[in-house]
């Protein structure tokens, strides 16, 4: 029979990990909104910082951790934002407007969204992103740039790029039934300055 025997570094880790358990999470939570999110990863990077000390001496654990930490938290920043990425290239303004609470305000709202999302649809993919990101799913401007590998200057002037075309889109829009529409229904927000 096998006797497992763990070397020091191991131990190290795992004493490490045990004592710092509270800090990590403290850690993973400000990359990751989700307690259940922030488990999962706290699972991983001790899964990971275990691997590595079979292979390797670690001389300082605690920093080692925290360092894994970061990282796997950035990887599931990207793995979440590839999965919202896919949702809003699929999502079309036909299935956001479906949604009538009464008839009057539901044909209004309706008009609105559709207007929003052709203005959305017609800006270059990244900033499309970004915008759709930050203004319909509420991400902060470093959880974008995060999970897109952007900086956060990048991410501000796409997201002041995709609001200055949405203006313009729905201005080039004054002239047709869905702005006339809104203006008559009393809503002047869409084109005004």
């Amino acid at each position: 029979m096998f006797d497992v025997v763990k070397s020091e570094t191991e131990q190290d880790i795992t004493k490490a990990f045990l004592e710092h358990r509270g800090g990590l999470m403290r850690y993973l939570s400000r990359f990751l909104r989700s307690p259940a999110d922030v488990e999962d990863v706290s699972q991983e990077v001790f899964i990971r910082a275990f691997r590595a000390a079979q292979k390797k001496t670690v001389d300082q654990p605690k920093p080692f951790l925290f360092r894994i930490a970061r990282n796997a938290a950035l990887t599931e920043l990207k793995r979440q934002s590839a999965s919202i990425i896919k949702l809003v290239d699929n999502l079309s303004p036909e299935l956001d407007t479906q949604y009538e609470p009464s008839a009057e305000d539901g044909l209004a709202k309706k008009e609105r969204l559709k207007i929003f999302w052709q203005a959305v649809n017609a800006l270059p993919p990244q900033c499309r992103r970004v915008f759709v990101m930050r203004k319909v799913y509420g991400f902060r401007h470093k959880e974008i740039a995060s999970a897109l590998g952007i900086s956060t200057s990048t991410v501000e002037k796409h997201l002041a790029n995709g609001l200055q075309k949405c203006i313009e889109h729905a201005r080039m829009q004054e002239d047709g039934e869905d702005v006339v529409y809104l203006r008559a229904a009393g809503d002047n927000r869409i084109g005004d300055e």
